[in-house]
């Protein structure tokens, strides 16, 4: 599923003012986004990983940066304190690059060495 986030996914565009027509065809673009996403980090979790939006301060509140994104690594530490390595900060399609190397290096060490007979 990473390699379609890397392949399929598009930016959002942005207009103001649409017929009811160009309105539903965003919103089925955006629902089509947003499962994309969903099965993109289902695949992460099973690995360990996350991928998240950059939150931001505005002053007194925080928010959400719609295009920067941060793929974090496996978590780090025991107990009660826990931390994730930053492994990118991008848009979405460079977080999922990022993590296709990462998930290839994780399947390729699971690979049993067949030159040693294991």
């Amino acid at each position: 599923m990473v390699a379609y986030g890397v392949l399929e996914i598009q930016p959002p565009k942005q207009r103001l003012f649409l017929d009811d027509e160009a309105q539903r065809k965003e919103r089925e673009e955006a629902f089509e986004r947003d499962q994309l996403r969903k099965l993109v980090n289902d695949e992460l979790r099973r690995y360990g990983l996350l991928i998240a939006r950059e939150v931001v301060s505005t002053g007194q509140s925080w928010r959400t940066r719609l295009s920067t994104h941060i793929l974090y690594g496996q978590v780090l530490g025991k107990g009660s304190f826990t931390a994730r390595e930053v492994l990118c900060v991008g848009d979405f399609r460079e977080c999922c690059i990022k993590a296709a190397e990462v998930l290839d290096k994780l399947d390729a060490s699971q690979v049993p060495d067949t030159e040693l007979g294991q």
